[in-house]
């Protein structure tokens, strides 16, 4: 069955048993988006701003999504994701795009 060469659709992922696998989830879309992001613009392991990546790398996920890529990034001994302790230092825009977690609030990303 299936044309000449037998392979799947071009992007589809297929099984050995021929039956295409299960998409990407968004929830890992918006942490491949955000390590991408962060690789990119944090300059000798400076931090970036969850502002930053919310507007620039996430634009395009819900709130949720965004959380739940980020908490789930948190579990990764290579990504340090902080508190960060200078609060008047913040804007108002910073202060929205804060990670809740811990019992606290996240602002800053790094990936070592």
């Amino acid at each position: 069955m299936g044309g000449r060469g037998g392979g799947s659709p071009r992007g589809a992922s297929v099984s050995n048993a021929g039956v295409p696998g299960p998409a990407v989830s968004r929830e890992a879309q918006a942490e491949s988006a955000i390590r991408s992001y962060v690789l990119q613009h944090q300059a000798d392991r400076s931090w970036v701003t969850m502002a930053d990546i919310r507007e620039f790398a996430l634009s395009g996920f819900s709130r949720e999504e965004q959380d739940a890529a980020l908490k789930n990034m948190d579990n990764d001994p290579n990504v340090r994701i902080m508190h960060w302790d200078n609060r008047k230092s913040l804007t108002p825009r910073d202060h929205a795009a804060a990670l809740p977690l811990a019992g606290t609030t996240m602002d800053v990303v790094r990936i070592l």
